[in-house]
């Protein structure tokens, strides 16, 4: 065994470095409670094994059926990736969706409305009141 070596095979030389690192993308996605610095290191964990598994991919000698999985690895890592972020972007907005329209055309005759629209609710027709409904 190697003097920078532990017995837990951990190289002394590179847990600082990549413990260093691991602190500044936390810092990035910036954590504002419990929940979310726990989502953040997942993040920064899945983040690290894709980048992994991309490089293990590119080995040279690698067979195709190594790179293939390999790739196929670091894909499906990326995806899960995206997908904690917008599990973060949700539980930082509440779930709410927010659209800004900068600019509107209305045609010669057409009809436009102006303000603020709240979807959802409306009136409680039953449906034989209704004139399409069959």
């Amino acid at each position: 065994m190697a003097n920078d070596e532990n017995p837990n095979g951990f190289d002394a030389d590179r847990l600082i470095p990549a413990a260093n690192q691991a602190a500044a993308l936390l810092a990035g996605i910036r954590p504002r409670d419990e929940l979310e610095s726990m989502l953040a290191v997942q993040m920064v964990a899945v983040h690290n094994a894709a980048m992994h598994t991309a490089k293990l991919a590119i080995l040279t000698g690698q067979t195709f059926e190594g790179k293939r999985t390999n790739m196929n690895y670091a894909a499906k890592l990326m995806m899960l990736f995206t997908s904690q972020m917008e599990a973060l972007k949700k539980y930082r907005t509440g779930g709410e969706q927010k659209v800004v329209v900068e600019h509107v055309n209305v045609n010669q005759g057409g009809q436009a409305v102006v303000g603020q629209v709240n979807m959802g609710g409306g009136a409680n027709y039953r449906t034989e009141d209704r004139p399409h409904a069959t």
